[in-house]
């Protein structure tokens, strides 16, 4: 299913953080409640987030636009179902994002946090830090 690859983009420091939002998507297809007890645009528990995990050594990794272009394209690299069509970031409602208007998704980041928007994530959905984001993909 579509939806299980990007949720191969949501791997969080050697978890999946988001499990369940494959068994929701996979029992009614719209990507988000299902009873499953996740609210979409909920994170991970409080300290989780800025934590390396356990043997990743995960040294400073510095927020910049240039390195959040580079994970956006690996982002439509790996999955272009969800991001097709190249698309140019811009600053949108202070996020620092994409916009696919092929498939009604916006990808971006604010706070040191990278988020997708549409319909396939059930609303709004934090991916998890954009350091873990950038250690889990390889770039």
């Amino acid at each position: 299913m579509k939806i299980t690859k990007i949720l191969r983009l949501l791997f969080f420091c050697g978890t999946f953080v988001f499990s369940s939002w494959v068994q929701a998507a996979q029992g009614d297809g719209t990507g988000g409640g299902g009873g499953d007890g996740v609210t979409p645009g909920s994170t991970a528990p409080p300290g989780a987030q800025d934590a390396p995990g356990p043997g990743l050594g995960i040294g400073p990794i510095e927020m910049t636009e240039a390195k959040m272009d580079t994970l956006f394209d690996w982002a439509e690299n790996t999955y272009p179902d969800l991001f097709p069509n190249h698309q140019t970031s811009k600053m949108i409602e202070g996020y620092y994002a994409r916009y696919y208007p092929s498939t009604n998704i916006y990808l971006g980041a604010k706070d040191k946090q990278v988020f997708a928007y549409g319909a396939p994530f059930g609303g709004l959905l934090n991916a998890g830090t954009f350091k873990a984001l950038v250690h889990s993909s390889g770039i």
